[in-house]
């Protein structure tokens, strides 16, 4: 991981297969080769290294949430759905897995089921945001997105309820994540 981390790549790989041959059943080692090979692009690469590390501990949430991105990456949005789901179940208090979740759920279209979610754990989520520092509900942009996507004509109404900051953040992010 030095050598990762001074972006010093032939080295890097040198060390990764090196602690791959001499741990081939370490999950932790898999885990990290999938994710130094996916920040270079290497996808396919990537994604087997992060199903082996599940294989080798399927009730490690991050080795889940791994190979839940691997797919994400290569546009296998279904598949990744029930690692998701899986990883979420070990450790439904991280947040981030619940947001990558609804993501997931928005992006196939169960919009039913990211709903549900979002519903399931509101108070989490109002909980979260105090503890932030957040003022209002940090389900508002979601939820708007869910609600254009099901109608689109919307939009105006939409745009109405959020205010600028809002608006912006939903057009720049939520629609390059979302849409």
């Amino acid at each position: 991981m030095v050598y990762n981390f001074q972006w010093q790549w032939v080295l890097a790989e040198q060390h990764f297969k090196r602690a791959l041959a001499l741990t081939p059943n370490d999950p932790e080692v898999h885990y990290q080769y999938a994710d130094w090979l996916a920040a270079l692009g290497r996808l396919e690469e990537a994604l087997a290294s992060a199903s082996k590390a599940v294989e080798l501990d399927p009730l490690v949430p991050i080795f889940l949430h791994g190979k839940a991105n691997n797919l994400q990456r290569l546009g296998h949005h279904e598949e990744s759905i029930p690692v998701r789901q899986a990883a979420y179940a070990l450790a439904p208090e991280i947040r981030l897995f619940r947001s990558l979740l609804i993501r997931n759920y928005f992006q196939t279209d169960r919009l039913d089921e990211a709903e549900k979610l979002m519903d399931q754990t509101r108070a989490a989520a109002l909980d979260s945001a105090k503890r932030d520092g957040v003022v209002g509900d940090p389900q508002r942009i979601p939820r708007a997105a869910i609600r254009l996507k099901r109608n689109p004509g919307l939009a105006e109404t939409i745009r109405k309820e959020l205010d600028d900051e809002d608006f912006n953040y939903y057009r720049q992010t939520l629609h390059d994540v979302f849409f």
